[in-house]
């Protein structure tokens, strides 16, 4: 690997990319996956491992241990990333409100085909007049002679409740389309069955939809939601109308979207992390600021207070020198972080052959 010099400088080039920007240390993209980051791990395992420096200066051995825990751990905090971030996915795609606008609209029958299909059925046969000559403006009805045996009240009632139909034309031989005069209208009004069906749907329908048993809209406050004005009145009243196009545009309050999380959230998660840490709960802490500075990346302050319950850990552990890496990765985020740089007090003074009350006292400060 080179003369001795060249190590060291080779060590703490790694240890500044690391404390910069875990990405950058490891060697991998924004994007990397987990199965990416363990390559690059332990490509960089083989160059950095403890192991390759034993023969070295206890000061090499030294920077070589604590680049190699911080390489462990920039690794241990973007694999945690990359494993929580797909399973945000599914429940944003979950979260779509159901349709449910055709649900609320009643079918429609359309008029025409219900009066072409009732019709026929009224109508008798009659069978073709023959061409009698008439004089101009004589009136058909009163002119014209049926063959024995054929009513005439239900043909006009056919033509009048279906006006769009035409009469039958009667030809005779040689002789053209004959046109004819409209039928006299009657002043008793004949009830139209076909006009009729399409309003006695729409009540049933508006009937059936006033009866039947509605879910409660429920607001993102836990309050039920009002329905629609539209939809009320054509319940209450029964009268054959359809819903108005704005009654399907008003959605449930349940379906519309979490607001994002303010700032005063996230400093109060903070404040509880800060809590745990002082009650000396490192893993409860180390998975709260985990959880902070894998949200907020750019938080610099997360990751101090990070690496310092990692430290703490340690030191309570007796392992100092993976605590002296911690805190003064602490301190490289953000070296105004007293707490870090007590214990760092506490290490050196052990190290230098203090008495253990003094080691207390400076734990309980």
């Amino acid at each position: 690997m080179g003369s001795s010099q060249e190590r060291v400088a080779l060590l703490r080039t790694m240890q500044r990319k690391l404390a910069v920007d875990p990405r950058a240390g490891l060697g991998v993209a924004a994007g990397a996956d987990a199965s990416e980051l363990r390559a690059a791990f332990l490509q960089l395992t083989k160059e950095f491992h403890p192991a390759k420096f034993a023969r070295e200066s206890p000061d090499v051995v030294r920077l070589s241990n604590e680049v190699f825990l911080s390489l462990r751990e920039a690794y241990d905090q973007l694999a945690a990333a990359a494993k929580a971030t797909p399973r945000a996915a599914p429940a944003a795609r979950g979260s779509a409100p159901p349709p449910t606008a055709p649900a609320s609209r009643p079918p429609q029958p359309s008029a025409p085909p219900a009066a072409a299909a009732t019709a026929p059925a009224s109508r008798p046969p009659q069978p073709s007049p023959a061409p009698t000559s008439r004089p101009a403006g004589a009136n058909p009805a009163a002119t014209a002679t049926p063959p024995r045996g054929v009513p005439i009240t239900p043909a006009a009632a056919t033509l009048r409740s279906d006006p769009g139909r035409s009469a039958p034309v009667a030809t005779g031989s040689g002789a053209g389309p004959r046109p004819q005069a409209p039928a006299p209208v009657s002043s008793t009004p004949t009830p139209n069955p076909a006009a009729a069906k399409p309003a006695a749907t729409a009540t049933a329908a508006a009937t059936a939809a006033a009866t039947a048993p509605k879910r409660p809209l429920v607001s993102f406050g836990g309050a039920p939601a009002t329905r629609p004005a539209a939809a009320a009145t054509v319940a209450q009243d029964g009268a054959a109308r359809p819903p108005t196009a704005a009654a399907p545009v008003a959605a449930p309050a349940a379906t519309r979207a979490a607001p994002a999380p303010t700032a005063s959230s996230e400093e109060a998660e903070f404040a509880q992390a800060v809590g745990l840490l002082n009650q000396r709960r490192w893993k409860a802490a180390k998975a709260a600021f985990l959880a902070l500075a894998s949200r907020v990346p750019n938080e610099r302050r997360y990751r101090a207070y990070l690496a310092l319950a990692r430290g703490l850990e340690a030191q309570d552990d007796n392992r100092h020198d993976e605590a002296r890496a911690e805190l003064g990765r602490a301190l490289t985020f953000d070296p105004e972080l007293a707490a870090a740089r007590r214990a760092l007090d506490v290490l050196e003074a052990a190290s230098a052959g203090g008495d253990s009350s003094l080691l207390d006292r400076l734990r309980r400060k």
